[in-house]
């Protein structure tokens, strides 16, 4: 179901799941949407010349919630402030509590290649200000819709499974050694040659890269011996080394 959304250049229509259409030599085009502030927007064409960028939610609020009015906010009944289906929408007045409140601010965490957790976020756009790149960028990557969520700063940004909502900001950033997994490395006699504390370390006294030693540990090469005679495992699994 689509409604049109009056007082722009050109046709435009929004449906009920949410999605903003425009119209083209008479065929219906989605348009894309980013996010601003933690909210999906889309830029609409002025009557004259310019563009405006709008809420999602707020074209969705006038097309079938009656309007925005004074004294009343849109909230989302789910954590994901980017849901604006009409299901998840709901217009009430702006002096009443619920839980819904700062949903737009689900916390995010940033996480390197090897899964270590280097910081907590209170939101999207508290990530990017602190890492200084865009909030678009951090919700594709939670979002999982980009080719390599770890490129090119090495890191990325997960949704923080514990909602620690609002509160994330003053938790104190997590040193990377409360995750880290030890390693052993074996010849090919099965025999431990050494154990090191992390990937990193490992990588380190062998004159090797993380990204080499984690492949090995995973199993994820055709030969782990090669090309120093040695392999590369997790100590806290089954091992076949002799200690």
């Amino acid at each position: 179901m689509y409604r049109m959304i009056p007082g722009y250049r050109i046709p435009y229509r929004i449906s009920t799941a949410g999605t903003v259409e425009k119209q083209v030599d008479g065929v219906w085009i989605p348009l894309g949407q980013h996010v601003y502030s933690g909210r999906a927007v889309v830029n609409l064409l002025l009557p004259n010349k310019g563009s405006v960028r709008v809420t999602v939610a707020g074209l969705m609020a006038d097309a079938y919630l009656g309007g925005r009015k004074p004294g009343y906010k849109i909230i989302h009944r789910s954590e994901d402030c980017t849901d604006n289906s009409l299901r998840n929408l709901e217009l009430i007045p702006l002096n009443t509590p619920c839980r819904w409140m700062n949903r737009h601010r689900r916390a995010v965490r940033k996480v390197d290649r090897e899964g270590n957790i280097l910081a907590f976020y209170k939101s999207i756009q508290a990530a990017a200000d602190a890492n200084g790149i865009s909030a678009s960028n951090v919700w594709r990557k939670c979002k999982g819709q980009v080719v390599d969520p770890f490129w090119p700063s090495g890191y990325t940004f997960t949704y923080d499974e514990e909602k620690r909502g609002p509160k994330a900001q003053a938790a104190p950033v997590i040193k990377k050694n409360a995750w880290r997994r030890p390693v052993r490395k074996m010849d090919r006699d099965h025999n431990v040659v050494a154990r090191y504390p992390s990937i990193k370390e490992a990588a380190k006294a062998n004159y090797a890269s993380s990204t080499s030693i984690s492949r090995r540990c995973k199993g994820r090469v055709a030969d782990p011996y090669w090309p120093d005679g040695y392999a590369y495992c997790f100590d806290d699994q089954q091992g076949r080394g002799k200690k």
